[in-house]
């Protein structure tokens, strides 16, 4: 009977370390407090069908279910999914590689909306993905892929979603909505994708809403926008990455009696591409005291407050933003209060190329998507990108990080890793919080196939990563599982 009982504990264990391998990080903001499809029944997605039995569309029919995938691929839909229901979990990380993709096959469509009555949703591990694409733009609005948008929408969690290739509405959010959180998404390759907003009156409210730990990268601009009776915003730790137009706006009185946005923007890295390196946060039309603006005529440096601003309360500190940038002080001496249960973890700038980008987007990511993390990850750690070749080009070249053996292990497991050149490496490995606990390798090693045994004898159960670096801009991460 006590060897029984002891393999269900083992078995309850292995399946709790699992979730936790899979799940990377907490919801954390306000939508932590969203429950989700978690009491409901499993609703198993067994083919990439636009609708029918055993498809996402009807697995998202109706609410108190926990949508979980047998297959893996893209589901190319005729018309958007639009999700009405409560209590409802989309977890895409039990989907095997290469993960679960939502595609478009019509311009003048969206892909995934989350719609008026919707409550307590979580959507986790999905790349949704439209069809304009930057120096396309005779494909004209064929709108995008994702929006939150309605009345009495509550407690809605968007974790690790890949949100791409849409010209409007990559992630909108539009209407009556309480209690967001976007978190650990990956925004990129967009025209204008993400507007908080409503219009024209009778103004409805957006309020509590937590975007935190994405990547914004490649688009035009609304890295977001926010407008119009948008209140609460905690906007903490993104990145934002090679705006063309501008980063971000607060944009004030389009409408006539147009209430205003309220937010704080802590610890967020702007880095410029090839876009306006000026125009990264603009208060207001544009950058300085324009008429919907009246901020002050000089560039005033970071964390200064001036209350004579035509904007709401606005708390901003800790960013890093373009010496050339003009919109960045603070209307108010204090960050907007947030409730304890929607308190995000914050990083330092300098510690978001490790505590946040292995972590951003699917499981799954495309080349291209790698190509991104590498090169903020380069910018973030004073590294020049012309000087490293793109990481898609470096992986055909023979730089592979293998998975661990075994996984699960106790208490030791072995890392290979092919390195095609002489060159600088790293290897080194992390916990979930994004603090590196110990350095494996660091050093020059000779071309060829090497091998490290990891000894985790004084660490406690858990997930780790471990990354592998080189200064030829290859970088790759994998996860490995502890059980004592």
């Amino acid at each position: 009977m006590k060897n029984r009982f002891t393999s269900l504990l083992t078995i309850l264990t292995i399946l709790v370390c699992i979730t936790e391998l899979m799940a990377d990080k907490p919801i954390e903001g306000f939508g932590a407090v969203t429950k989700g499809g978690q009491d409901g029944e499993i609703y198993n997605v067994t083919n990439l069908n636009n609708s029918g039995p055993g498809s996402l569309r009807d697995a998202v029919s109706q609410g108190n279910r926990y949508v979980v995938f047998d297959t893996a691929g893209t589901i190319v839909l005729d018309s958007e999914i639009r999700i009405k229901v409560q209590n409802l979990t989309i977890d895409g990380s039990t989907a095997p590689a290469p993960g679960i993709t939502i595609k478009k096959s019509e311009l003048y469509m969206l892909c995934l909306g989350i719609a008026g009555g919707a409550q307590d949703i979580i959507i986790q591990y999905l790349r949704v993905q439209g069809m304009w694409e930057k120096g396309k733009e005779s494909l004209g609005n064929n709108i995008g892929t994702v929006y939150i948008a309605g009345s009495n929408i509550r407690r809605i969690v968007l974790d690790h979603i890949t949100t791409r290739n849409a010209y409007d509405s990559g992630l909108d959010i539009w209407g009556d909505i309480r209690d967001v959180t976007i978190q650990y998404c990956m925004i990129a390759y967009n025209y204008h994708p993400q507007t908080i907003s409503h219009y024209p009156p009778p103004f409805r409210e957006r309020k509590n809403i937590s975007i935190h730990h994405c990547i914004y990268a490649h688009n035009l601009e609304r890295n977001p926008q926010m407008r119009a009776l948008t209140r609460n915003i905690d906007y903490v730790n993104n990145i934002i990455y090679d705006w063309f137009w501008y980063g971000i706006r607060i944009k004030n009185k389009w409408q006539p009696d147009e209430p205003k946005v309220t937010a704080n923007l802590i610890n967020n890295a702007f880095i410029p591409g090839e876009g306006r390196k000026e125009w990264a946060l603009v208060f207001g039309e544009s950058p300085g005291a324009d008429e919907k603006d009246e901020g002050p005529d000089s560039v005033l440096p970071q964390g200064t407050v001036y209350t004579e601003s035509d904007m709401d309360s606005l708390y901003v500190s800790g960013n890093l933003l373009p010496d050339e940038n003009m919109d960045h002080y603070s209307t108010i001496s204090q960050p907007l209060l947030i409730p304890e249960f929607a308190k995000v973890t914050t990083y330092e700038v300098s510690a978001l190329a490790d505590s946040v980008i292995p972590f951003v987007g699917t499981h799954y990511p495309l080349a291209d998507e790698v190509s991104v993390f590498n090169t903020i990850q380069n910018l973030l750690n004073g590294i020049d990108p012309t000087e490293v070749k793109r990481s898609d080009e470096v992986m055909k070249q023979g730089f592979i990080l293998h998975q661990n053996y075994p996984n699960p292990f106790n208490p030791t497991t072995k890392i290979n890793y092919e390195i095609p050149i002489m060159n600088y490496v790293e290897l080194n490995i992390y916990n979930l919080l994004g603090e590196k606990v110990e350095t494996l390798v660091s050093g020059v090693q000779e071309a060829g196939r090497h091998q490290v045994t990891w000894d985790a004898s004084e660490f406690t159960s858990g997930v780790y990563i471990y990354r592998l670096t080189t200064n030829g801009g290859f970088s790759d991460t994998k996860k490995l599982l502890l059980l004592k």
